[in-house]
């Protein structure tokens, strides 16, 4: 059964290290409404910087 379910995603990262200890995948949505101080992604702050995404389409992403 297929998810309508849809998120806003700014990028998905293979292979990164900045986001903890080892190598991992990130996710990252856009459309944070938070704004921190010293943000190390600013970026994600706009939903129009993602694209929609489908749930299913994010964890087959996340499996391979």
């Amino acid at each position: 059964m297929k998810s309508s379910a849809e998120i806003r995603i700014l990028d998905i990262i293979d292979g990164t290290v900045v986001d903890g200890p080892g190598f991992r995948l990130s996710v990252y949505c856009a459309g944070c409404s938070h704004r921190c101080q010293g943000c190390h992604n600013p970026q994600s702050w706009e939903m129009a910087n993602g694209k929609e995404m489908d749930v299913e389409e994010i964890l087959q992403t996340v499996k391979d």
